[in-house]
């Protein structure tokens, strides 16, 4: 007799696992199609900056709305409607990760929270045809910034190492002292 699914339906097992297999390929390949033609988060550097040189500041969730309607809006429905594991929009999200990197190279500023402005360098680098992650990566305020980082993590890591080995100290005394 064949063995049934474990929800005791009367299928075999081996079949629904079959159909679940093909399902799951199906998915996978629908959505690698898909994510193909989402930008990457260094192909919304522009558009980012094109949206705020209309506007003196606006609210993120604005800035993004606009970004996907003005820039993305030709892409397929489907493709706008992809989601990441926790549920959030793809496309929202790589515009979400552009916007720090252009920060860091003071093309725009957060002038309140959730708002977002573009500076008068920003302004200059929109005459250009393409701004590309090697390009903003060279770029001396971004160097800076990513030089102040690591700054930060070397002492942060310092202090730690000194924390870590006066712990280390406190504890060898107190065996000598104990035993």
């Amino acid at each position: 007799m064949a063995t049934t699914h474990r929800f005791h339906s009367r299928k075999p097992a081996c079949q629904w696992d079959f159909l679940f297999l093909v399902y799951q390929i199906t998915a996978r390949t629908i959505t690698k199609d898909w994510i193909e033609y989402i930008p990457k988060f260094h192909q919304t550097f522009l558009p980012i900056l094109k949206v705020l040189a209309s506007r003196e500041q606006m609210h993120y969730r604005e800035l993004v709305s606009q970004v996907i309607s003005i820039s993305f809006g030709d892409l397929p429905a489907e493709s706008l409607k992809l989601k990441t594991k926790s549920g959030t929009n793809v496309l929202a999200d790589r515009i979400g990760w552009g916007k720090p990197y252009l920060k860091q190279a003071k093309m725009i500023k957060y002038p309140v929270r959730g708002q977002v402005k573009i500076t008068s360098k920003g302004l200059e680098i929109l005459n250009q045809v393409d701004l590309t992650l090697k390009e903003l990566s060279n770029d001396p305020d971004y160097l800076a910034c990513q030089d102040s980082k690591s700054e930060k993590r070397s002492t942060k890591s310092m202090k730690q190492r000194r924390i870590n080995h006066m712990i280390y100290q406190t504890k060898k005394k107190l065996t000598l002292l104990l035993s």
